[in-house]
């Protein structure tokens, strides 16, 4: 448990390696997690502002950009097959 006097300055795997924090001042903590195990924690005052926060600090940028879309499958990428779900 962490209290709101409490800062969170760091956390660590099991097995030692560090993990990915931020503190947003006070709430409870937020895992991140994927396949692999714990990647990120997060402390916030709700998801929503705990999700806005991995979305700004923790999810990497996207590499493409509309004008690529735009480039590769025309002006109406977004009504390519491949992009639509069955």
């Amino acid at each position: 448990m962490i209290t709101d006097e409490q800062s969170l300055v760091g956390a660590r795997s099991q097995w030692g390696s560090e993990i990915t924090i931020y503190d947003d001042g006070f709430g409870p903590l937020w895992i991140m997690r994927d396949s692999l195990g714990i990647v990120g924690i997060i402390r916030a005052q709700s998801w929503e502002i705990a999700w806005e926060i991995a979305e700004d600090e923790f999810f990497p940028e996207a590499s493409e950009t509309i004008a690529d879309f735009e480039r590769e499958y025309g002006m109406q990428w977004f009504d390519n097959e491949c992009w639509n779900e069955v």
